[in-house]
Formats: structure tokens, C-alpha cells, sequence
């Protein structure tokens, strides 16, 4: 009875090692389909990424090139200002010189009084909306030299 015993024990032992390997290599096959979905679902989400990191350099492309845009009208309507400006010193200091004797005298012609006063207020304008202005429209020039 040992020796049938020990027959079966052995069939048992048998039987139960190729049951553990089976085990072992479902476990490990279901380890490996876990994995393998991990991975494509992280694949996915990188490619998600990567589409919306492109779609991010577009954008910033655009908004690059817009504030380019931006940039080159404010340069513009800057210099547009300067010129404004030294044209208007200009004027102003060509009626102090043309006044200069006149002045000592305390005499002022009509014109240079009108000359100042127009200077003056296309100094206020400019000042007060030289920016508000499309960037192609120039300042309106008045003629303010009053000569005779």
C-alpha cells in the first residue's frame, strides 16, 4: 500500500507542479497585458500632449507675430511723435529768434502771438491723442509760420 501510495503521491506531485506552472505563466501573461494596456494608454496620453504642446507653438507663433505687428505701429506712431516734436521746437524757437529784438522791446507782431498759440495747441493735441491715431494717418500739419 506504500508503494501504491507513494505512486500516487508522485502523480499528485506531478499533477500539482504543472498546475503551479500554468499558475505562473497565467500570472505572468496577465502581467504582461496589464503592462501593455498601461503603456498604450500612456501613449496616448503623450500623444494627446504632443498635439496640444504643437497646438501651444501655434499659438505663440501668432501672438509673436501680433505683438511684432503691435510693435512696429508703436515705433511708428513714436517717431511720427519725435517728429512732431522737433518740428514743433522748431517753430518755436524760429519765433523767439524772429522776436528776440522785440521782445527786449516788449513789441510782438500779431502773427508770431497766432504763430504760438497754434503751436501751442498742436503740442496739446499731440499730447493728448498722438497715440489714439491709426498708425498710417500722420498728424495734420497747420501752417504756422505767419511770415509776411
Amino acid at each position: 500500500m506504500t508503494a501504491l501510495l507513494r505512486e500516487s503521491l508522485k502523480y499528485v506531485l506531478v499533477i500539482a507542479l504543472f498546475i503551479s506552472a500554468l499558475v505562473t505563466v497565467n500570472h505572468q501573461a496577465y502581467q504582461r497585458g496589464t503592462a501593455d494596456a498601461l503603456l498604450a494608454v500612456a501613449e496616448q496620453k503623450n500623444d494627446d500632449k504632443d498635439r496640444e504642446y504643437a497646438a501651444f507653438q501655434m499659438e505663440l507663433k501668432k501672438q509673436f507675430a501680433q505683438t511684432q505687428q503691435w510693435n512696429e505701429r508703436l515705433s511708428n506712431l513714436l517717431a511720427e511723435r519725435a517728429k512732431d516734436n522737433a518740428d514743433t521746437t522748431k517753430e518755436l524757437k524760429d519765433a523767439l529768434k524772429k522776436t528776440q529784438g522785440s521782445r527786449r522791446s516788449c513789441v510782438l507782431d500779431d502773427d508770431v502771438m497766432q504763430q504760438l498759440g497754434r503751436a501751442q495747441a498742436r503740442a496739446a493735441n499731440s499730447a493728448r491723442d498722438g497715440f489714439t491715431r491709426p498708425a498710417h494717418q500722420s498728424m495734420q500739419r497747420t501752417d504756422t509760420r505767419g511770415e509776411r
